[in-house]
């Protein structure tokens, strides 16, 4: 595929012409796995990726070998499929200012750009997934007692080294439940150990 050069009369139509927010294409695609992305759209969000991280690199041109947009499309798939599209493009911007691997536009920095995003990406993901089982056990509730919260609150109470595992078997998380639900935990824990 053979692309005209190109030239640009304003400084503004060269940047629009690299916002890849604007392109239709990655609208559609950004939030997207790369596994849900076909490979001909992988191939051509490659491109503007790779064109972009170019300029930002301090080059004006970049021709994309073939060979390289295949390796990198085979990883892709293969080892970050999971990967929304956005997080790629956030890879080569990353990488072409040089937040990780510096090095030359090719399928091994590329590979070492995605990786990291890859890792803040699954970091992000861990992070929310544990908030979520955090919340759900924080507001679990049977017989309209706070048992996660009972729950919550020995784990905490073992975490600040207010009690220990002889104290721990102590403590109910029933009994706890019941006085959390009656204002009355502090009492309770109290009455259980002698000093908090």
């Amino acid at each position: 595929m053979e692309e005209q050069e190109k030239y640009y009369s304003t400084p503004e139509e060269f940047t629009h012409h690299l916002k890849v927010e604007n392109n239709e294409t990655y609208q559609k695609n950004s939030l997207r796995p790369v596994r849900e992305v076909t490979e001909d759209n992988l191939r051509l969000l490659l491109g503007l990726f790779f064109k972009k991280a170019s300029v930002i690199m301090g080059k004006e041109a970049y021709d994309v070998e073939e060979e390289a947009l295949v390796n990198i499309i085979e990883f892709l798939q293969k080892e970050f499929s999971y990967l929304p599209v956005a997080y790629v493009y956030t890879a080569f911007l990353n990488g072409a200012l040089g937040k990780y691997a510096t090095g030359r536009l090719v399928p091994r920095t590329i590979y070492a750009w995605i990786q990291a995003t890859a890792q803040e990406y699954i970091q992000k993901e861990q992070k929310k997934y544990n908030d979520d089982i955090y919340n759900a056990i924080l507001n679990a509730q049977t017989d309209v007692l706070a048992y996660g919260r009972a729950l919550i609150m020995k784990i905490d109470l073992f975490n600040e080294g207010k009690i220990d595992e002889k104290l721990w078997d102590k403590l109910d998380i029933k009994e706890l439940a019941i006085a959390i639900k009656n204002g009355r935990e502090l009492e309770y824990i109290n009455s259980k150990i002698t000093k908090i």
